[in-house]
């Protein structure tokens, strides 16, 4: 219920109506002249103002005048005796809302308290809705993309102060423009995005447009229609973000993964010439030594069955060393033809067990070397995806390397397992025996390139084990190391 301040100089007439406005609901204050309503008025700032139009202290109009000043919206109701109507003229001014004849009756007095009541609420439902109005637009405002109303025709009604930020242009200025006007751009996304004005479709897209300095920056822009009941689009919203910024990493980043992808197939082109060179030399060598080979063997055995008597013990020697000699070369070449074999070999695909093949090779080495006491430690159901035959030539070629890194250790002991490095598998054989030095571990998977070590103990593998066994990793997409000292021994680890 609203707040009714009423001043009357007239006794009788002040207790009446005091009385009528408290039964009908209203918390009254009283005066009993214009200059004490005055003071009261602006203590308590009532809502509505019942005043006699003539007292002997500030008459009612005096007293509206000065309150109109204060508060333009208050409700001010004149008391006015038949005698005084002549005063009314001096009232137009004012801006009263309604006038009361005197003596005052009690439907009167309601109904016109209703009025005002109803004025007031009309009022304050007015100021609520400018209250929320200006809290969407300082939220509106307070955005940092460029929030765009128009009208069903694209005219601009209502852009935020980042559009002005932005463009440097007034936003007073902007308002009634179309709406294709703030973009300067003339490509075919302009296009299809006054196409979606038209049809009132949505649409997202990216439109140039140009700031206050005249450069040009690329605006993500989002048109959304709103529509009314008959289904027609009343107005559009959009929605502008600058993405300038991101448009130049994402440019810069497609460089970057140009270059790097030159990079991956230069020096893929290079590795492929690499390993055709590597495999025509192979081929070369082997073709070349077989025959030369085979005779030195032919006369060596012939030398041993036919002359045997006939050396002495230096021959013998000399002749038990060439026939070595040849063995190891044979077993090169042999190797080197595998090696060039495993790179032209096509991958099958299949689930390969590694434990499994781990422990079937751990079996076969220890069944053909009895009398070595060496403890194999294989991790479970490691299952990877590549070609079988070929991991199981990386196996055998890891094992049999530990082993003969361990054979002569006190406590030997080979360990298989899998360790995790950035959410990927890493597949590893570990030993304790000789180990290596590793300022050469970029030695070990060349061919032929293996650095002597300065001491006795060295990592016992021939130089085509490794080196096939880093072929095939590669083939399947990973990589092999090595890690480890002398004396302490070393781990390889492979990926897949």
């Amino acid at each position: 219920m609203y707040t009714v301040l009423y001043v009357e100089d007239s006794p009788t007439v002040f207790a009446q109506t005091a009385k009528m406005i408290s039964r009908l609901g209203y918390f009254l204050y009283v005066a009993e002249n214009g200059h004490e309503g005055l003071r009261i008025f602006q203590e308590v700032k009532p809502d509505i103002i019942i005043t006699d139009i003539s007292m002997s202290i500030m008459s009612g109009i005096e007293l509206a005048r000065e309150i109109r000043v204060i508060d333009e919206n208050i409700q001010i109701i004149l008391t006015v005796n038949q005698s005084e109507s002549d005063q009314l003229l001096n009232t137009f001014d004012l801006n009263i809302n309604h006038y009361l004849a005197k003596p005052i009756k009690t439907d009167q007095l309601a109904n016109t308290l209703a009025l005002c009541s109803q004025r007031l609420d009309k009022l304050k439902s007015i100021d609520s809705y400018k209250e929320s109005q200006m809290l969407y637009v300082k939220a509106l405002d307070s955005c940092p993309i460029i929030i765009t109303i128009t009208d069903a025709n694209g005219n601009i009604q209502y852009i935020n102060s980042k559009a002005s930020e932005v463009t440097g242009k007034n936003g007073n200025d902007l308002l009634k423009q179309h709406i294709s006007w703030l973009f300067e751009s003339s490509s075919a996304s302009k296009e299809l995005f006054q196409n979606a004005l038209i049809n009132s479709q949505l649409w997202k897209g990216e439109l140039s447009l140009k700031t206050a300095d005249q450069s040009e920056i690329i605006e993500e822009t989002l048109v959304s229609p709103v529509f009314g009941k008959d289904g027609k689009a009343e107005y559009f919203i959009l929605f502008s973000e600058d993405i300038t910024s991101r448009k130049e990493a994402e440019e810069e980043v497609r460089k970057l993964n140009a270059e790097l992808e030159y990079r991956v197939l230069r020096r893929n082109a290079l590795l492929d010439a690499t390993n055709r060179e590597l495999d025509e030399f192979c081929d070369a060598i082997s073709h070349e030594l077989c025959g030369p080979l085979s005779r030195l063997q032919g006369l060596s055995r012939a030398l041993c069955e036919d002359f045997i008597e006939k050396l002495g013990d230096n021959g013998k020697e000399y002749l038990q060393r060439i026939s070595q000699t040849s063995i190891q070369l044979k077993q090169i070449i042999d190797a080197l033809v595998n090696l060039t074999q495993l790179t032209r070999r096509s991958l099958l695909v299949q689930d390969v067990n590694l434990s499994s093949i781990c422990a079937d090779v751990a079996h076969k080495l220890i069944s053909s070397h009895p009398k070595k006491h060496i403890k194999f430690f294989i991790a479970p159901d490691i299952i990877v995806k590549g070609d079988k035959t070929l991991l199981k030539i990386v196996i055998e070629s890891l094992l049999t390397n530990a082993w003969k890194n361990v054979e002569d250790h006190d406590s030997p002991q080979i360990e298989f397992g899998v360790a995790r490095s950035n959410e990927k598998a890493v597949y590893f054989v570990r030993d304790n025996g000789c180990g290596f030095d590793p300022r050469y571990s970029d030695k070990l998977f060349k061919l032929f390139g293996q650095h002597p070590h300065t001491q006795e103990k060295s990592v016992a593998t021939s130089g085509t084990e490794l080196v096939a066994a880093q072929r095939i990793i590669q083939r399947h997409g990973g990589r092999i190391w090595a890690e480890g000292e002398l004396d302490k021994g070393s781990t390889f680890y492979f990926t897949i």
